[in-house]
């Protein structure tokens, strides 16, 4: 039965997983820090990631500039009756068997800007809290909403600029600058951590999902595109590791509905969340 009880537990359950078997471990990382090739400079995508506009968006890159979205800017689409905007991420980048230099380095800004035929590892981190301030001409000290101590890290951005971390200084709640800011200015705060959530979703939509009793859990887009995803899976490993998999005491009806599954991202998370359950059961 599904229940939104079991789909909590399950939100975190590819968190940690256990490397007992290296084999189904490697094969799950495959997915959760997915190693993927930057194939060309531009994608030239024209979808993005279509938000509401507001002021959690500043440092963005705006789809349709390829620049940061500053305050000033979404002041004057709002003026002009747009409400809605585009930013580039690398989960909506259109490349054909990899990802695109331009996707990749607008997302993740602090990295070094790629080289195409190189290849980059996307982390499993997500924004998953964000904060504007106001700022005040002098004030350097700043009282946040969230402890950082409770996140992996944080991004801080001044006029859309991704701030280097050295100017900054953060603890508990506290936000103290290295730089000046002047009156009604922005300070915007971008909590990351790892989450393998957006996965989970995709699979408690599916019935291996129903299969282990959870309820839909709303998705956060996965770092990279579904299908992207989906040719990176080997699919001789992920056979193997099916037919491992059947040694462990499953009950019938979940580990009957293994070799049906024609969805290879479906298949390997149904897999190593049997894996992480079962495991330890004699």
């Amino acid at each position: 039965m599904r229940s939104y009880l079991t789909s909590l537990i399950f939100e975190k359950l590819l968190d940690n997983v256990p490397d007992t078997d290296k084999d189904v471990y490697n094969l799950a990382q495959l997915i959760i820090t997915p190693r993927v090739k930057i194939v060309e400079n531009n994608c030239g995508t024209t979808v993005g990631e279509i938000e509401n506009i507001s002021y959690r968006m500043e440092g963005e890159i705006e789809l349709a500039t390829n620049s940061p979205f500053t305050k000033t800017r979404l002041n004057y689409l709002l003026s002009q009756g747009i409400y809605e905007a585009a930013s580039v991420h690398v989960n909506t980048c259109t490349s054909v068997g990899g990802v695109c230099a331009r996707c990749f380095s607008s997302e993740f800004q602090e990295e070094d800007y790629p080289q195409v035929g190189g290849y980059v590892n996307i982390p499993s981190e997500k924004i998953l809290h964000i904060e504007v301030l106001d700022c005040s001409f002098g004030q350097y000290s700043y009282q946040l909403e969230m402890d950082v101590s409770l996140f992996k890290r944080i991004r801080v951005y001044h006029n859309g600029i991704l701030k280097d971390h050295t100017t900054y200084s953060a603890s508990g709640q506290s936000l103290t600058l290295s730089f000046p800011v002047e009156d009604e200015e922005h300070l915007v705060v971008k909590y990351l951590d790892n989450t393998t959530t957006p996965l989970m979703g995709y699979l408690s939509n599916t019935y291996s999902g129903s299969l282990l009793g959870m309820k839909y859990i709303p998705e956060l887009l996965p770092s990279v595109r579904i299908s992207l995803l989906k040719e990176l899976i080997p699919s001789g490993r992920l056979e193997l590791i099916t037919e491992r998999i059947k040694t462990l005491q499953i009950p019938t009806d979940q580990s009957e509905y293994l070799d049906k599954i024609i969805d290879p991202l479906e298949k390997l998370l149904y897999v190593v969340s049997l894996y992480i359950i079962y495991i330890n059961v004699i």
